[in-house]
């Protein structure tokens, strides 16, 4: 449990770093040890998600056209940092980083 607890931790506390950028994906209340969610600011994360997939190397869910759904059971906590920043990195380069 203490593992789970601390991926979770370090995931909140990496997405917290960018605030900032909540317009463009805006993270979804979670609580658990294995997956959390993303409101994108557009209907399109099948197209976001390829993105990831193929320029990034990371695999998310998309769901229902504005969401992305990440399992981050299995990442380890030293990554988060990486992952979260790629995460974001791709959402400014896809949607904009000049979008209110």
């Amino acid at each position: 449990i203490a593992t789970m607890r601390g991926r979770y931790d370090a995931l909140k506390n990496e997405i917290m770093k960018h605030e900032k950028l909540f317009n463009l994906m805006r993270p979804l209340p979670f609580n658990s040890g294995y997956f959390m969610s993303f409101e994108l600011c557009e209907s399109k994360s099948d197209e976001y998600q390829k993105e990831l997939l193929e320029k990034d190397g990371i695999g998310v869910i998309s769901l229902f056209g504005k969401y992305v759904r990440i399992a981050f059971s299995s990442v380890d906590k030293s990554c988060m940092p990486d992952l979260v920043e790629m995460i974001y990195a791709r959402a400014k380069a896809f949607f904009g980083s000049d979008r209110k």
